[in-house]
């Protein structure tokens, strides 16, 4: 099978819990969707990562984006960085340097993807009508994590949670939909979580996913002109910061979706597989 991977590539400066900064700059954006699907394939698969990357990232990135295939890496003199600050009990505040261009998608030939998976990095990654072309050209899965859709862009380049403009637009050309617990809310003005995924399945959708960090993921699905839903529960885990877990549950769960399209299953594959993220990266 074929996938593509789409979004912005970045620079991660992560100011933990404690305020302490990290010694060094990490990988972040759509390395984590790649670092999240490469364990996952088999020799019959193939990835095409859609990003932007440059000279002194590709060091940052290391053997993940050596080892895959760079037909579609769009090269810049700078990639943007991004300062994580995490907080107790509140979504992390997000602060951007370098905010890039939309990648250059036009001449991608989607027709030939089995499942493209959109994660919405920067939230400028493509636009609503490029997804809308996109889609036009493939019958394959489209999988979408709204990420910062469901951000605005304050003084300072900061990054606070925004409702997202124009829903619909996006929601109609997809068939999975991913966000956490905080971006759902900016989707529409609903705050009952039932209530809201019906209001996403409408525009198209065939799932809604949101993903509740160690407390695992629901996916909400129509069944019987009903809106229903799967639940897997995570495995709680005391950890620094879990930047990037939703970007592996996202790969994990996209990939078998286009493979297998049995809901429990690829939920219980991606919380384990994210519960798996944390604890190598973190040695739990």
């Amino acid at each position: 099978m074929k996938f593509f991977l789409v979004g912005h590539s970045v620079v991660d400066e992560i100011i933990r819990k404690d305020g302490s900064r990290q010694n060094e700059l990490k990988p972040g954006g759509l390395w984590h969707t790649v670092n999240g699907i490469l364990p996952l394939l088999s020799h019959e698969d193939q990835i095409f990562p859609v990003t932007m990357v440059s000279e002194e990232s590709m060091s940052v990135y290391g053997r993940n984006y050596e080892s895959v295939n760079q037909r579609y890496f769009f090269r810049q003199n700078q990639v943007p960085k991004v300062t994580l600050t995490l907080l107790n009990d509140q979504e992390r505040l997000e602060e951007y340097t370098n905010l890039q261009e939309k990648l250059p998608v036009e001449k991608i030939p989607f027709g030939e993807a089995d499942g493209i998976l959109i994660n919405m990095i920067t939230g400028f990654d493509i636009s609503a009508d490029n997804l809308r072309q996109i889609r036009g050209k493939t019958r394959g899965v489209i999988y979408m994590d709204i990420h910062s859709l469901a951000r605005g862009v304050a003084e300072g380049y900061s990054r606070p949670l925004v409702r997202m403009k124009n829903p619909e637009e996006w929601l109609s050309q997809v068939d999975v939909v991913q966000s956490n617990e905080a971006e759902s809310r900016m989707i529409f003005d609903e705050n009952d979580e039932q209530k809201l995924a019906s209001l996403v399945l409408g525009c198209g959708p065939e799932l809604f996913v949101i993903t509740k960090g160690s407390r695992g993921a629901r996916a909400y699905y129509r069944h019987r002109g009903e809106t229903a839903s799967a639940y897997v529960k995570g495995r709680p885990v005391s950890v620094i910061t879990e930047v990037g877990c939703g970007d592996v549950f996202g790969a994990t769960f996209f990939y078998y979706y286009c493979k297998i399209r049995d809901v429990t299953i690829c939920l219980e594959r991606a919380v384990s597989q994210s519960g798996e993220f944390v604890r190598t990266a973190f040695g739990l």
